[in-house]
C-alpha cells in the first residue's frame, strides 16, 4: 500500500475502513506536528480527487477522519492534482492538501499524494504518519467547499507567469488538448476561454470524466492525438494522465515528447535567463541531454525517482527547475513564480510560451544536440520481493567487480572505461515491475550494454529458475529485438 511516494491501493481488496484510518492518522500527525492545538484547530486540510468511481467514498471516509480528528477541511470538488497543491498555496490558512488519485494506475486503484506545511510527505515521514497513533479527542470542526473560485485563481496564477504578456503570433496558434477522461476535465472550459484571449485556438478531446483514463505511457494509447493534430494541421497537441500531473506532447511530424524532451527545452529556455541554473533529473534520464545542458552552462544533478522525493531534493538545493522521464515537470518559485511541485498544466502553457516567442521550431531545438542509441523505459512484470533480490545482488556484483556505477534509487551503470555511456536498472515505486534504459553514443556499444546488463541478471541467484528465464526472455525482446 506504501510506495516511496505516496499511498496507492486497490480499493476492491482493502477493507473500506482503511482511508477512515488513514483520515485519523493523518490528522493526528498534523496536529502533534503543529503542537499549539488552538492555532492548529484554525487550519484547514485542503482535499480535492480524481474521478475515479472509488475515489468519492475514499474522501468521504478520508474527510470523516479528519474531521473526527479535530481539524478543518476544505473540499475542492474533482479538480487536478496541480490544483490542490495550489490550493495549500493559495487558500489561507491551509495546514496541508491531500490529493485523492490511482494517478496513472488502472482504474480499481485510489489512493493519496500528501503534502504538510506545503512539503511533500513521502518516504520515511509517510510510515510514521501510518505508525501514528489513530485519534485524539474531538474538536468541534468545520467543512467547506471552494471548487469555482480555486480554479479561477489557478487558471490566472497560470496564465500570468506563462502567456499573459508575451506578443501575440501574426497567424493563430492551435493546439489539441487530449484531457483524456480525467481531472484536466474540470479546468478546460476556463483555461480555453482564457488561452483564446491571445489568439490560441483549441480543440478539446477525451471531456469525459465520466469515463476511465488511458495510460499515455503506452504509444498506442496517443493515437487519437496524433491524428487530431494532423488533420486539424495544429501546432502542437498535448495530453495529460488521469490527474494532470504528467504532460505528453505530441508535435506535427508526430514525434511524441517526454519528460527528457521536455527538460531539455524547458532547461535550454531558462539558462537564457539563468546562467549556471541548477537542474534536477531523475536516473532514468538521457545522458545526452544533461551534456546539453551542461555545454550550455547549467548544473545538473542526477537524482532518485518520485514526485514526491523530486519536490523536497528540488527545495533542499534550490533547483529551479526539475523532471523526470515519466513526464513530471517542476517548477520552482524563485525563477517560475511557480510553487516548485508537478504540474502538466503549466507545463503546457510554458510550452506555449517558447514555442510563440521562438522562430526555430521544438523539433529543430530537439535535433541540434547530439543523438545517441536510446531506448525508451523497458518495463518488467516481477514480485517486488524479487525486484528487491535481483537488484541488491547486482549492486553486490558490481561491487565486488569493481565496475562504476551509482547507487541511487535502483543502479546506474557505467560499464565502459572512459566513458558515459550506460545501462540502468531499478525497481518500480507504482506497479510490480522492473525498470531498464540504455543509452549509447555507437551501435556497438548500444548492443554490448544490453548484452551486459542480461549478462548481470543472469548473474543471480534466484531458487525458481524458472523466475530467471522468464525475466529474461522478457528483457531481451523488449530490449534486444525491439530496440
Amino acid at each position: 500500500m506504501l510506495s516511496k511516494y505516496d499511498i496507492r491501493y486497490n480499493h476492491q481488496t482493502l477493507d473500506k475502513d482503511i482511508a477512515y484510518d488513514l483520515g485519523c492518522r493523518f490528522a493526528n500527525f498534523a496536529l502533534i506536528e503543529e503542537r499549539n492545538l488552538e492555532i492548529a484547530n484554525l487550519q484547514s486540510c485542503v482535499i480535492g480527487w480524481d474521478a475515479r468511481p472509488a475515489s468519492q467514498s475514499v474522501k468521504d471516509a478520508f474527510v470523516k477522519g479528519i474531521l473526527a480528528c479535530g481539524l478543518n477541511v476544505v473540499e475542492l470538488g474533482i479538480v487536478p492534482t496541480p490544483v490542490v497543491y495550489f490550493a495549500e498555496h493559495h487558500i489561507e490558512k491551509a495546514l496541508a492538501c491531500i490529493a485523492v488519485t490511482g494517478s496513472h494506475n488502472d482504474e480499481a486503484c485510489v489512493g493519496f499524494k500528501l503534502s504538510f506545511r506545503k512539503r511533500a510527505v513521502c518516504g520515511s515521514l509517510l510510515k510514521s504518519i501510518c505508525l501514528t497513533a489513530k485519534q485524539i479527542p474531538y474538536n468541534q470542526t468545520s467543512h467547506s467547499t471552494q471548487k469555482n473560485c480555486i480554479i479561477e485563481a489557478y487558471i490566472q496564477k497560470i496564465f500570468s507567469i506563462t502567456l499573459e504578456n508575451i506578443p501575440k503570433k501574426k497567424c493563430i496558434t492551435r493546439v489539441v488538448w487530449d484531457l483524456n477522461n480525467g481531472t484536466a476535465c474540470s479546468i478546460a472550459p476556463l483555461l480555453v476561454q482564457t488561452l483564446n484571449t491571445v489568439g490560441i485556438e483549441s480543440i478539446i478531446l477525451n471531456y469525459n470524466a465520466t469515463k476511465f483514463s488511458k495510460n499515455y505511457d503506452e504509444e498506442k494509447n496517443l493515437k487519437e492525438l496524433k491524428q487530431t493534430v494532423h488533420k486539424y494541421h495544429c501546432d502542437l497537441g498535448f495530453a495529460f494522465d488521469a490527474d494532470a500531473d504528467r504532460l505528453l506532447v505530441v508535435l506535427p511530424s508526430g514525434k511524441t515528447l517526454r519528460g527528457d524532451d521536455l527538460l531539455l527545452i524547458f532547461g535550454l529556455d531558462l539558462l537564457k535567463h539563468q546562467k549556471e541554473a541548477l537542474i534536477l533529473l531523475d536516473i532514468k534520464s538521457s545522458q545526452a541531454i544533461i551534456e546539453k545542458l551542461q555545454n550550455h552552462g547549467g548544473r545538473t544533478i542526477l537524482c532518485g525517482s518520485g514526485h514526491s522525493r523530486i519536490k523536497l531534493e528540488m527545495a533542499e538545493k534550490n533547483a529551479l527547475l526539475a523532471g523526470e522521464y515519466s513526464n513530471h515537470i517542476f517548477f520552482s518559485s524563485q525563477y517560475y513564480e511557480h510553487y516548485g511541485f508537478d504540474d502538466a498544466i503549466m507545463a503546457a502553457c510554458k510550452l506555449l510560451a517558447i514555442y510563440i516567442q521562438n522562430s526555430a521550431s521544438l523539433e529543430a531545438t530537439l535535433n541540434s544536440f547530439k543523438k545517441t542509441y536510446l531506448t525508451p523505459l523497458v518495463k518488467v512484470n516481477c514480485k517486488s520481493s524479487i525486484q528487491k533480490h535481483v537488484i541488491g545482488s547486482i549492486r553486490a556484483n558490481l561491487r565486488y567487480t569493481g565496475v562504476p556505477f551509482l547507487d541511487l534509487d535502483g543502479i546506474r551503470c557505467y560499464p565502459i572505461r572512459g566513458s558515459s555511456e550506460w545501462w540502468m536498472l531499478r525497481s518500480s515505486g507504482t506497479e510490480e515491475c522492473l525498470m531498464a534504459r540504455v543509452e549509447a553514443y555507437t551501435l556497438v556499444n548500444f548492443k554490448k550494454l544490453k548484452l551486459m546488463l542480461l549478462q548481470q541478471i543472469a548473474l543471480v541467484n534466484l531458487q525458481n529458475e524458472n523466475i530467471k528465464y522468464i525475466l529474461l526472455q522478457d528483457l531481451f525482446v523488449n530490449l534486444i529485438a525491439n530496440y
